[in-house]
């Protein structure tokens, strides 16, 4: 009785091992690509150091993305004599703004070495324009709420420029 109780405990463990490990695998996976573009935590960001060209996107771009979201990334040019510019993809689309205020979803860049707030955009508009570091950081903040997720959502290509003084 006992023998044949533990033959089927091991048969169970089997099989559905294979499935939990399927499942695990899955997750890390998900989890990997979700580190790759960004933070979830407000408090914290996604440090990229920039020596070429690269992009961040909100997540599944082209396609409508998820609600709830939180993703900062600060770009630091790896050398201190360059700027980073950033340059929209034309497929642009957030939640429209109220009053004329993106207060819901939107993307804002931010010049960290002075916290000035370079722009915020949402809505459907035409892409934001080309945008400049002063010095050689940038940070991306995209914000998305409960409620109305849009789609292209946004990507930017970030580049390096020599830094005039």
């Amino acid at each position: 009785m006992i023998l044949s109780f533990l033959f089927l405990l091991i048969s169970s463990i089997q099989q559905h091992g294979s499935e939990a490990e399927s499942s695990l695998s899955t997750k890390f996976q998900h989890t990997s690509m979700k580190e790759q573009n960004g933070v979830q935590n407000s408090q914290h960001e996604k440090v990229i150091t920039v020596t070429g060209e690269g992009v961040v996107h909100s997540p599944e771009f082209p396609h409508t993305y998820p609600r709830n979201k939180v993703l900062v990334w600060r770009l630091v040019a790896a050398d201190e004599n360059m700027q980073i510019q950033l340059t929209f993809d034309e497929r642009f689309g957030l939640e429209d703004p109220e009053d004329g205020i993106c207060k819901y979803d939107f993307v804002e860049i931010e010049e960290p070495s002075e916290g000035n707030i370079l722009g915020r955009w949402c809505g459907s508009q035409s892409a934001p324009g080309k945008q400049v570091s002063k010095g050689n950081q940038i940070r991306i903040r995209f914000k998305s709420d409960e409620y109305f997720p849009s789609e292209p959502g946004f990507c930017i290509q970030y580049s390096l420029l020599p830094r005039f003084r």
